[in-house]
């Protein structure tokens, strides 16, 4: 097993469309209010601008085989 991490601190666009598509998902699913959606978003711009922004992002993979 393996983990690998992708990090963004310099650019960050793509982290950006995984914040607005997962409190948009969080919404449409009932789970939370289009205010905190809108904050959630906001937030996100907010840290960009202050250059306090982190998004990271971990994967794992395993590898798995038959016994012989």
């Amino acid at each position: 097993m393996r983990s690998y991490g992708y990090v963004q601190i310099t650019d960050p666009n793509y982290m950006l469309t995984i914040v607005d598509r997962g409190a948009d998902a969080l919404a449409v699913a009932g789970q939370i209010g289009r205010e905190l959606t809108d904050a959630l978003k906001a937030e996100a711009r907010r840290r960009v601008e202050q250059h306090a922004f982190f998004g990271h992002i971990a994967y794992a993979s395993l590898l798995a085989r038959k016994p012989a």
